[in-house]
């Protein structure tokens, strides 16, 4: 969830201040990984005037920036200095490319994933984006023929890993690599650990178009998170109470486009190349942003009843599926998080 035109938020937060002076509140927005990126920062206020303390957090959110900018520069598919951006388009089948310790392990956890979700999340469905006009004025349908040869071609099986020296290849000259249903999490995870070791910072929100993970409060209070209705802009399924780790959404309200009455969206079947339409969005509590990232899109894929047996194999892992007729399903873990619903 993840490219130009993703400038929007899978989820819409709602923070409250603590009404003390003890703290001081800061957001900051930058661009990355093809998305926004907001970041959202309490600034210990004790001993210091507000200058000092929008100072400090300024100099915290540049090098949490910074952070993302070096990941984009190395996971991101859409930057061209990227070795996935390499690997998607210069390198003939078999050869290898040469990646850093970093990368190789993402795409590994990526691969682990794939295995636990039957592949409902998947990498490689980067394979087919290339059929889809989502950054195109002229919108058109994909070509069946042209998606169902693809599909020849996908699957994590199709990915050389070379771990001793750290090198990836492809099997055939087809398969490409779309890291966004991994790499924001993966890219908030960093950036929380860097911000958490300010002792200055008593609480962070990292959101990265929709991924967040979650600094505590040092009051002890909880974030407050609203869920976005995926038919109702501007509305709110509910609100979500968390004091630490991390919750993502997958929609198909996001990248997307009409076209004689079907609605075609990024959140794609790797096994058929088609737009999922099981769900309009899921939204997952995890223990860290990478894991919410990747499991939202693979539940999305799934639907309501497949999606519960995959989610029991992610201990500490919980989700709100919105179905494709709008109806609301939950986990058994998940209500203990929400304040409010309307449904």
């Amino acid at each position: 969830m993840n490219r130009k035109l993703a400038i929007v938020f899978f989820l819409s937060f709602l923070l409250f201040c603590d009404s003390s002076k003890r703290f001081e509140t800061f957001k900051y927005t930058h661009f990355a990984l093809g998305t926004v990126i907001d970041i959202t920062l309490l600034v210990e206020s004790k001993n210091a005037d507000r200058v000092s303390c929008e100072d400090t957090a300024k100099a915290i959110a540049r090098k949490v920036f910074g952070l993302f900018d070096k990941i984009d520069s190395t996971f991101y598919e859409g930057n061209r200095k990227s070795k996935i951006y390499q690997f998607n388009t210069n390198l003939p089948e078999n050869r290898f490319l040469s990646v850093s310790y970093n990368l190789l392990s993402l795409i590994k956890r990526g691969i682990e994933i794939s295995r636990k979700t039957d592949s409902l999340f998947d990498i490689t469905v980067g394979t087919y984006l290339p059929l889809y006009p989502f950054d195109k004025e002229r919108k058109y349908s994909p070509n069946i023929d042209s998606l169902r040869f693809l599909s020849g071609f996908t699957g994590f099986q199709n990915i050389l890993l070379d771990t001793e020296n750290y090198r990836i290849a492809r099997k055939n000259g087809y398969l490409r690599l779309s890291m966004g249903g991994i790499a924001k999490g993966y890219a908030v995870d960093k950036a929380i650990n860097l911000v958490s070791k300010y002792s200055i910072i008593k609480g962070a929100i990292v959101n990265a178009g929709g991924d967040m993970g979650l600094l505590p409060r040092a009051d002890g209070k909880p974030w407050r998170i609203g869920i976005r209705h995926p038919r109702k802009p501007g509305e709110l399924l509910g609100v979500v109470e968390i004091k630490k780790g991390a919750i993502a959404t997958s929609g198909d309200y996001e990248k997307f486009y009409i076209l004689n009455g079907t609605r075609y969206h990024h959140i794609l079947n790797p096994k058929t190349g088609l737009p999922a339409y099981k769900c309009q969005s899921v939204t997952v509590i995890a223990p860290n942003a990478e894991t919410a990232d990747a499991l939202a899109t693979g539940l999305f894929v799934a639907g309501i009843r497949k999606g519960k047996k995959i989610l029991e194999r992610f201990p500490g892992c919980h989700a709100l599926w919105v179905d494709s007729l709008g109806t609301v399903y939950t986990s058994k873990g998940f209500n203990k998080f929400l304040s409010e619903k309307s449904w």
